[in-house]
């Protein structure tokens, strides 16, 4: 496949079946994340795998009740009160594998280079078939202290990036997208 293919097609898939995604295959797309960039050179990033069905499940359910908990003091959220509370919603889209990209909280340039990461580990998947997708929920739930707690991080390490990855249910596409807008252009 070529790169622009991929790159086209890679999008955020919510629509997962149910073949797992082999921990071989995982540890492959690991290892092609790690050639991201990184600032200095550092690559701060550490990994987190979840394929445990029931422990997804909890997180699922853990991140819906600690997000609906905040509809009221973040009103943006309220557009999301019916995924929320519906009992069938699974915030992974019923995907097998959770990659958490994890990283020192005092590092100055972690944010970065674990996205990096995180986009390297995306392209990856979709070059070999498998689907990706960006958690912003579970981020936000994973990196409370009694989460973290529970799944073994050290509080000194922030989640950046929740990847959930899966065979997609659905095709890959692509998706018309905006012209760049330039802000400038000196020559």
């Amino acid at each position: 496949m070529e790169f622009k293919e991929v790159l086209l097609t890679r999008r955020s898939v919510r629509s997962f079946s149910d073949k797992p995604v082999s921990s071989e295959l995982v540890r492959d797309l690991l290892k092609l994340a790690v050639e991201a960039p990184s600032s200095q050179g550092k690559e701060p990033w550490l990994f987190g795998i979840v394929q445990d069905a029931e422990l997804l499940s909890e997180i699922s359910e853990g991140t819906k009740a600690f997000m609906l908990d905040r509809i009221q003091s973040v009103p943006d959220l309220e557009v999301y009160r019916g995924f929320f509370t519906d009992p069938t919603t699974d915030i992974f889209y019923h995907g097998k594998t959770l990659v958490m990209i994890l990283a020192s909280q005092d590092s100055r340039s972690a944010d970065v280079d674990c996205a990096l990461a995180a986009s390297g580990l995306m392209l990856s998947a979709r070059e070999k078939g498998i689907g990706s997708c960006w958690m912003g929920f579970g981020q936000i739930y994973c990196n409370q202290p009694s989460v973290k707690e529970k799944l073994g991080i050290d509080q000194g390490l922030k989640i950046v990036a929740p990847i959930i990855l899966g065979y997609p249910a659905v095709e890959f596409t692509t998706k018309e997208r905006k012209d760049p807008k330039i802000l400038f252009w000196k020559e």
